[in-house]
């Protein structure tokens, strides 16, 4: 409603009009009496309604009404003047303004109006900052990142975003700096951290076929597995490569149905069937005879295939053997040949998938990279998030030209934000995508995406696309004329009159060169529906917040190892819960009270305790006591490291806020559970000695062969001063020491074969798997039970000491 605006308008020009009228009169009156009097008291001392008064108080003169006219006319005179002054001034300020629709560059108030400044760390985007204000992206869509060589992707984007998210998370990582960097803060979230390079001597495992379904299903998922490692080519006829995909798809197939493939479900074991010495034809025709109960569609394939000529077959054969040459190498195969993560968990229980394998071999291995990304897609894509699947996944294609071509993923790419997981793809340019897919499939790729984030612009076909998607604004071009004529001036000169004419024009409001010329401290961000907006970039390693969420999570790098991809599978299943339960050896209805008082005190400062209760456990396994104590300062100094924290009162803690005090009471539930815990090993300790087992332990004992004890050395006499003789101990030699070192160990050895053959002869079935649990047991115990430091209060009282924490 604007009609107020319009009332306060009259309302002054009435009250001008009124003033204007007054001084009219004041003059007249002076003009007609030569005494400035009233002028005066109304100019200088304010009396705005002294004329008024005068007229009204000699009315009845007929000079008076003389000057009221005069002053009437007057004003309204004055009154026509500065209206056509003003609506003049009005309209010229009308004809300056630049027509509607052309861009600008946003503010903070467009940002906030854009939802990019209240993202939460951990389920938002980081893209940069702006006057100091974090910019984050919490929707579901896409997010493209433009770059090229040292631009800044890595410290400005990849890092900070693989250490805040709090979903599960896949990233390339071709030079470890995300392992390296990031891989504790991950471990101290309470997720799995797998360094997956394949070609590489450790690397964590991966099998696709274990994720394959039950039929009817199992024949798209191995034909989805056969697209991805057959790729069609980009010019010529795809006919041999589509017909090897099917045939391909038969021999995985067969991997998974037969019962004589049963430990080699591999693909390896696939290409392997190519290569038994025989036609592969000959092979599949013995297949059918000896095993007739296989599946149709393998059958099938078998069939079509040994139907075909022999060039034919040839062909389609080598198709395959091309490309998956990767398999050849026995690291690829082994690293492909089990699997210590499962996909399906991704949006369950979220965890860490780094692609480590070094760039110098990612050609070799490309195929394998990219038929993970595709199996996540394919896998995530089944069905919608269930009630039990409430995390999301970050899928960080970095380096995303390495890939090769995925066109499954950049069709699938408009539809995968609806099912949990968000996808940021990083490439050096546009023209790296043109040449991958082309032009128009990589504009439906990018605009797809409702974020652009240009850390940098170094190619003119990227530069020209972003210019065009900032926009133009319009500026105002003015032109100059010069007249003569209309009357003339002093000595007869003619007269010259000057004109400004100007118009306005549409320019690009930030052009290619702007943006290849940008400051290497600056980045550009585009968000669909809003105005583009210069951002500040962050160096990762310079920034204070994400070195010291770094430093705090140092103490879970102990939990990062790699195996060696021919060591047998990790010991802990994937259903395993990292750091579930308190050690058995401390378990106990008072340990479990002690437990649960710590996690109450947890929930009351965190919105999700699951990170805190991962890192708690850790922290209470250790023998020593430093974990515990490094845990009470990382809470009393920056808990959201941990996890996020809850606002009390409608506000969040900051940074800079004091949190020893919301945490107090929780530190001193961890304090008092680790006291606990460490009375009762101490005073558990004789178990791991004697008394500790079940009866199939004790029962295997009573057999056991008894170990001879060494003769320790004969004790020598030698002369004192008195000339008496003292019996001392004789220093061993070398030679002897080393001697007597070597009998002890034959000794053990004969020892353990003896305990072996003994159980293998008198244990079997159930006895002998409780026997080994036992043998476990005290393993664990030993490890725990070994004197712990009683130097808690010492710890403590350097960093956390309750009621006097350090500033």
């Amino acid at each position: 409603m604007r009609w107020p605006l319009y009332l306060f308008g009259a309302l002054c020009a009435f009250a001008a009009a009124f003033l204007l009228w007054e001084a009219s009169y004041a003059l007249a009156v002076a003009w007609r009496t030569h005494n400035w009097l009233l002028w005066l008291r109304f100019t200088r001392g304010f009396e705005l309604l002294l004329p008024l008064r005068a007229a009204q108080s000699e009315w009845g003169d007929p000079v008076v009404q003389n000057l009221v006219a005069r002053a009437t006319l007057g004003a309204t005179i004055a009154v026509v003047v500065v209206s056509v002054i003003a609506m003049q001034i009005v309209q010229g300020v009308r004809a300056m303004r630049p027509p509607l629709g052309g861009s600008r560059l946003a503010t903070l108030k467009d940002l906030r109006k854009a939802d990019l400044l209240n993202g939460e760390p951990g389920y938002s985007i980081f893209l940069g900052r702006f006057n100091g204000k974090d910019v984050r992206y919490s929707g579901a869509s896409h997010i493209y990142v433009n770059g090229p060589t040292r631009a800044g992707k890595g410290v400005g984007f990849v890092l900070p975003n693989a250490l805040e998210w709090r979903g599960s998370l896949i990233g390339l990582d071709i030079k470890r700096e995300i392992w390296t960097e990031i891989g504790a803060a991950r471990a101290a979230m309470g997720q799995r951290v797998f360094l997956f390079s394949p070609g590489s001597a450790q690397s964590h495992c991966w099998n696709p076929l274990d994720l394959v379904s039950d039929w009817p299903e199992r024949a798209t998922d191995v034909a989805n597995i056969a697209r991805s490692l057959i790729p069609t080519p980009v010019t010529g006829d795809s006919y041999w490569a589509e017909t090897a995909r099917g045939l391909f798809a038969g021999l995985l197939g067969y991997v998974l149905d037969s019962d004589t493939m049963r430990g080699q479900r591999t693909i390896k074991s696939a290409l392997k069937m190519m290569s038994r010495g025989r036609s592969l034809a000959a092979v599949m025709a013995d297949i059918l005879v000896t095993e007739p109960d296989l599946n149709e569609f393998v059958a099938d394939k078998f069939r079509q295939h040994i139907g075909r000529e022999e060039k034919q077959r040839m062909s389609f054969e080598a198709h395959i053997v091309t490309a998956l040459d990767g398999w050849n190498n026995k690291l690829v195969d082994d690293a492909t040949s089990r699997s210590d993560f499962n996909i399906a968990d991704l949006r369950r229980k979220p965890f860490t998938i780094l692609i480590g394998t070094p760039v110098g071999n990612f050609g070799s291995i490309e195929a394998v990279v990219r038929l993970l990304v595709q199996q996540v897609h394919d896998v995530l894509l089944r069905s919608l998030p269930g009630i039990d699947e409430p995390h999301k996944l970050l899928l960080m294609l970095d380096e995303f030209y390495q890939f090769g071509r995925m066109p499954e993923i950049v069709d699938r790419a408009p539809l995968v934000a609806g099912y949990g997981f968000q996808i940021a793809v990083i490439a050096q340019g546009l023209t790296q995508l043109d040449v991958r897919y082309g032009k128009p499939t990589r504009d439906m790729l990018v605009g797809n995406m409702d974020v652009k984030l240009l850390i940098g612009v170094g190619d003119e076909t990227t530069a020209k696309h972003c210019a065009d998607e900032i926009g133009k604004h319009y500026i105002r071009r003015e032109g100059w004329g010069t007249s003569i004529g209309g009357g003339s001036l002093v000595g007869g000169m003619p007269r010259a009159s000057r004109t400004t004419q100007g118009r306005w024009e549409l320019e690009p409001l930030m052009p290619s060169e702007a943006l290849r010329r940008l400051d290497g401290k600056k980045s550009v961000l585009l968000a669909r529906g809003h105005y583009a907006a210069v951002l500040d970039k962050i160096n990762f390693f310079m920034d204070g917040g994400y070195k010291r969420k770094v430093a705090a999570s140092a103490p879970f790098s102990a939990q990062l190892s790699v195996p060696d991809v021919g060591a047998d599978a990790l010991a802990s299943d994937w259903s395993t819960d990292a750091g579930a339960t308190i050690v058995s050896a401390a378990r106990g209805a008072k340990h479990d009270a002690a437990f649960a008082r710590v996690m109450a005190a947890a929930e009351e400062i965190f919105v999700e305790a699951e990170a805190f209760r991962v890192a708690f456990v850790a922290a209470m396994n250790e023998a020593s006591n430093e974990p515990v104590a490094a845990l009470c300062k990382q809470l009393r100094t920056e808990p959201q490291s941990i996890a996020v924290v809850k606002k009390p009162g409608g506000f969040l803690i900051r940074r800079g806020d004091p949190s020893d005090v919301p945490t107090k009471s929780l530190r001193a539930e961890i304090i008092a559970a680790r006291n606990l815990l460490n009375a009762d090993r101490a005073e558990r300790t004789g178990i791991v000695h004697g008394g500790f087992g079940s009866d199939a332990l004790s029962s295997a004992a009573h057999v056991f062969p008894q170990v001879e004890a060494t003769p320790p050395p004969q004790p020598v006499a030698v002369a004192n001063a008195s000339g008496g003789d003292v019996e001392v101990e004789k220093a061993l030699e070398p030679a002897d020491m080393e001697a007597l070192v070597a009998g002890v160990n034959a000794e053990a050895a004969k020892w353990v074969e003896e305990v072996k053959a003994t159980v293998a002869s008198t244990l079997a079935g159930e006895k002998r798997a409780e026997f080994d649990a036992d043998v476990g047991r005290l393993q664990t115990a030993a490890g725990l039970f070994q004197g712990t430091p009683d130097d808690l209060r010492e710890l403590l009282s350097e960093d956390c000491q309750l009621g006097s924490p350090k500033a």
